[in-house]
């Protein structure tokens, strides 16, 4: 299966480096033309999708609408991004700066609301299995989401680390193949 990955365009929140989360904030100007941009890039390299996936997130759901160019959407919520509960609005370092260390699985910490991160693990493996039943090996499928669960997805089909993955950028194609 040949799986395309997209960040959604940038955001107001990710100029001035805000965590997003589940909190619904929409694509700014130059988010609308960098989606607009990887339309055409899309176009001019002669890519077809037999399904385009998005999260029911306004900022990845625009995203996907515009780079669909006609095709439908579909929206599923295991695409939405991990819920950062109370550190969203704020710097991304304030997650990973306090005492709890959110990314450890034996923790598993709901603190301050947020996604325990084996449950947001979890969803991410589960939509990669339903893809897996869903459709056949030679498919090409567009995911458009955000930047926490495409890292889970890189982990997941390429068996790395968590501190391994890099930021993914913002409307930027992304290619993986499973089997």
């Amino acid at each position: 299966m040949n799986l395309y990955f997209v960040r959604h365009g940038q955001t107001d929140w990710n100029a001035s480096d805000r965590l997003q989360g589940q909190s619904d904030i929409p694509l700014n100007q130059t988010g609308i033309a960098q989606a607009e941009s990887l339309r055409d890039q899309i176009r001019g390299r002669g890519l077809r999708f037999d399904v385009i996936y998005a999260s029911p997130l306004q900022r990845v759901r625009k995203t996907a609408e515009i780079i669909a160019d006609g095709q439908p959407v579909l929206i599923d919520h295991l695409l939405s991004e991990r819920n950062a509960g109370q550190f969203e609005g704020g710097s991304p370092t304030a997650l990973f700066d306090n005492e709890i260390d959110f990314l450890d699985p034996e923790l598993n910490s709901s603190a301050f609301g947020v996604e325990p991160i084996r449950e947001f693990h979890a969803r991410a493996a589960n939509f990669l299995q339903n893809l897996r039943h869903l459709y056949p090996g030679d498919a090409t499928i567009l995911i458009v989401s955000s930047n926490g669960l495409m890292k889970r997805f890189a982990m997941i089909l390429q068996d790395l680390p968590a501190g391994n993955i890099p930021n993914f950028r913002n409307a930027e194609i992304y290619n993986f193949n499973i089997r």
